[in-house]
This record gives structure tokens, C-alpha cells and sequence, in this order.
């Protein structure tokens, strides 16, 4: 879903970003881009993105959840405390690069 939403506006980015007199601004871009080549221009990137994020997506899955099978390993205490199991997971996903 993030794919669909940000499109438009990667687009719309990447064309004022790669020819500087496009548009003068953002607004006019868009209705500039709507109008000649029509509204699904807009997001005609989601294949694109979604082609990056689904890997990016699993990987940064599978990096937090072989990082906290290590953690917790190393910590085997944590499985039955709450501080230290959220301590666990907090730094499960720094290492995953969470967002």
C-alpha cells in the first residue's frame, strides 16, 4: 500500500529532479505530467517499488529474527523477563535497521 501512495509523489520528484524546467513547482509538475502523458503516469513506479522493497522487506525481517534468536541465546533470562525481552526486541530491530 506504501507503494501506491509514494508513487505519485517519487515521480513527481524524479521528473522535476532530472529535468530542473519541467515545472516551477510541485503542483504544476503534477498537473503538467497528468496532462501529458495522463493519471497513471503518476504510478506507473509501483512495479518498481515494490521489486525493491520485497526483498528489502525480508531481509531486514530475517536479519530481526536471526538477531533475536542470538540475543536471546546469549540471554536465555530474557525470555522470561518483560524489560529485558523488550530490550531484546528494541535491539533486534536497530539491527534489523528498523524504521
Amino acid at each position: 500500500m506504501a507503494s501506491f501512495a509514494l508513487s505519485p509523489f517519487e515521480s513527481v520528484r524524479i521528473r522535476t529532479v532530472s529535468q530542473p524546467d519541467f515545472a516551477p513547482n510541485l503542483v504544476s509538475a503534477v498537473n503538467k505530467m497528468v496532462a501529458d502523458e495522463g493519471i497513471f503516469s503518476l504510478w506507473a513506479a509501483v512495479p518498481l517499488f515494490i521489486l525493491k522493497e520485497i526483498p528489502f522487506a525480508m531481509a531486514k525481517f530475517a536479519v530481526f529474527d536471526i538477531s533475536t534468536a542470538r540475543l536471546y541465546e546469549m540471554f536465555p533470562a530474557a525470555r522470561e523477563d518483560l524489560k529485558l525481552s523488550l530490550g531484546v526486541s528494541i535491539a533486534g530491530g536497530i539491527m534489523g535497521g528498523g524504521e
